[in-house]
């Protein structure tokens, strides 16, 4: 027997963290969430995305055990920019059991149509800073502390249900040459003095703080017209800076200013947390942060978080500058590859940087939809 349940007490919230443990047992691949980050997610207190976006969480209980998990956004923000009317879902785990995953889409579409909506689709989750899209190629990689992992049956049980494509991202491994290319060093030195481009001098990631207002307003920009995008608040941006500041060194986040000292673009990069995360099972204490710390020091993968460019500077060469700058510090570093985020597979500009590089396209992610009756 399959019981369906509000996510509303503590031990309820606790289950729904617990859940994934259970369910990637024999995944190695798999990285898990921070647990005290995962929880906070669906506390009012502490994620400010929950007083501008009405959520629900569900669990699955299947003879009394936790079986299933997932959440249900109404982002009236992102249905407004899209015309859309449409309920997302996120943080989604279930066991092999068909019953179990119908029985939680059952539970987010009855929802949805009482929130007068009419498609739910995902994973998506408050923003385009949450991790998004569910794992259609590359199961046997290595999964990455910013993207979702799923096993195969996961995307075989959404087409059983009625699901179908919007839209998928790809996902590429780029390897890192022995030595900095003199063409692409040239090529940057062309591009920086032609647009009298400079780059921020980062000491200490101190130096970065009088700019974060206008690095978000860039990255708003940058990222506005792509599918799902709603721009970030500043109470989310503050959020974001908190969760991510303290992983980032100077050597992996270039920022480029115009003549005017303005913010061109910028790219984040962290070196890779995934394999400390899993070994400390999602926990920050005893060992967790020590073993991310450690992560960020000594290292030989480095993941692409994202590059952002302000609208009227995208065919600048600002993006080629800015992974110059990462493959040099990447080399100095001992980085022999890095994995780069989820890319709208439309995003062919995007893609086109990785030409350079010895790469593969090694997985590919979907969002995926159902029209309701």
């Amino acid at each position: 027997m399959i019981e369906i349940r509000k996510v509303k007490t503590a031990a309820d919230l606790r289950k729904f963290v617990k859940l994934p443990y259970r369910v990637f047992k024999d995944y190695p691949n798999w990285v898990p969430e921070v647990r005290s980050e995962e929880k906070a997610m669906l506390l009012p207190g502490k994620n400010p995305s929950l007083r501008t976006n009405e959520t629900v969480a569900f669990l699955a209980l299947k003879d009394g055990k936790t079986a299933g998990r997932v959440t249900a956004i109404l982002n009236s923000a992102a249905n407004e920019a899209w015309g859309e009317k449409a309920v997302r879902f996120w943080m989604l785990d279930f066991i092999e059991d068909f019953e179990v995953a119908q029985a939680l889409f059952a539970a987010v579409e009855e929802w949805a149509r009482e929130k007068g909506m009419t498609r739910v689709q995902g994973p998506l989750g408050f923003c385009d800073l949450d991790k998004q899209g569910m794992l259609v190629e590359g199961f046997d990689e290595q999964d990455i502390a910013i993207t979702i992992y799923n096993p195969p049956y996961y995307p075989e049980y959404m087409e059983r249900m009625g699901y179908v494509k919007k839209y998928d991202w790809l996902e590429y491994q780029v390897m890192s040459p022995e030595k900095p290319s003199e063409r692409i060093e040239r090529l940057a030195g062309i591009i920086m003095k032609r647009n009298k481009f400079t780059i921020l001098p980062l000491r200490t990631i101190k130096d970065i703080y009088p700019y974060l207002d206008e690095a978000f307003d860039v990255l708003n920009a940058a990222f506005r017209e792509l599918p799902g995008v709603v721009e970030l608040s500043r109470e989310q941006a503050d959020k974001y800076i908190t969760e991510y500041i303290k992983f980032i060194s100077p050597d992996y986040l270039c920022v480029v200013m115009d003549k005017d000292r303005r913010i061109a673009g910028f790219g984040v990069a962290v070196p890779s947390l995934g394999q400390a995360i899993r070994k400390s099972r999602g926990r920050l204490l005893p060992l967790g942060i020590f073993r991310m710390m450690r992560a960020l020091k000594h290292n030989v993968s480095l993941d692409l978080y994202f590059i952002a460019v302000r609208p009227d500077m995208q065919n600048t060469g600002v993006s080629a500058v800015i992974l110059n700058e990462f493959t040099k510090n990447g080399i100095k570093n001992g980085i022999r590859w890095a994995e780069t985020g989820p890319e709208l597979e439309e995003n062919t500009r995007v893609q086109a940087l990785w030409k350079e590089f010895e790469a593969r396209q090694h997985k590919r992610r979907r969002c995926y939809m159902k029209d309701l009756d």
